[in-house]
């Protein structure tokens, strides 16, 4: 969970010095940048049914915990007229946040690798906030009788046992998608509190994927041409574009909202 980034994604890996990210090496043509995606959906999902099978209640316990937090990864995520622009060029490597990191590692450890607020303090947020931002992050991606959009310059695991390179669209993730969210629609609605603290940023760009389904729900009941299924493309890709830019360019302000989750009667489900 904590190693997630605030825009949805995760490292390369997590090691005993903390999480690490893959870096372009000019003297080796193997290296590449990227995020893989199946550890924030289908991974993540089957450790959490693990712990509400074994034991029922403790992720609920969890909810409104301010503990977690970002990794800060030196990736920037182009904006989503760029990744129409092309799809296989999508990652941008952040050289000076790289340096850093590494370098203030060296006197705060793994610490250093944290997403900080606008004052410079390590930003914490809520189990929720974490749950919403991997769910937004694939949902921003969705293309309708497609699958959720892989173009972060890697697969997924299971699109890459099927030769996808990771610029596809992958339809394993759309179906552990369903199956994520009707896990914590469940949870969600036996849930004894009813709201919890949410960054005001991410609260922007939930609304605004919530407000393109509400607008498009009448194509998405049916077949749907190629016309429509962009106009619900742009309005998805354009709220996730507007959220990453605005972070990349300005640290969360540390603004929350205590958002309700059922009370509405849409969060997340």
């Amino acid at each position: 969970m904590n190693a997630t980034t605030f825009d949805g994604y995760n490292p390369y890996r997590v090691t005993k010095d903390g999480f690490d990210w893959e870096t372009i090496e000019p003297d080796n043509p193997w290296s590449y940048i990227g995020y893989w995606g199946d550890h924030q959906v289908i991974y993540l999902l089957k450790f959490l049914e693990f712990m509400e099978n074994h034991e029922p209640g403790q992720l609920e316990s969890l909810f409104d915990k301010e503990c977690f937090v970002y990794a800060n990864v030196p990736y920037k995520i182009k904006s989503y007229e760029e990744t129409l622009k092309n799809p296989k060029d999508t990652i941008a490597f952040d050289h000076q946040l790289d340096h850093k990191i590494r370098l203030e590692k060296e006197s705060l450890g793994a610490d250093a690798a944290l997403l900080r607020d606008e004052n410079g303090n390590i930003y914490t947020v809520t189990f929720v906030e974490k749950i919403l931002a991997t769910v937004l992050a694939k949902l921003s991606n969705f293309i309708p009788e497609g699958g959720i959009w892989m173009n972060t310059q890697r697969p997924e695991w299971n699109d890459a046992n099927n030769a996808l390179v990771g610029n596809g669209v992958s339809v394993v993730t759309l179906c552990y998608l369903r199956r994520f969210l009707s896990f914590f629609k469940n949870i969600l609605t036996a849930a004894e509190s009813g709201h919890t603290n949410i960054s005001t940023e991410l609260v922007d760009f939930y609304n605004g994927v919530y407000q393109t389904l509400k607008t498009h729900q009448h194509l998405l009941a049916g077949k749907i041409n190629d016309n429509d299924r962009r106009l619900v493309l742009d309005g998805l890709g354009k709220a996730g574009s507007e959220y990453r830019t605005h972070i990349y360019n300005q640290p969360f302000s540390g603004l929350k909202r205590p958002y309700p989750w059922m009370k509405s009667g849409n969060f997340l489900t």
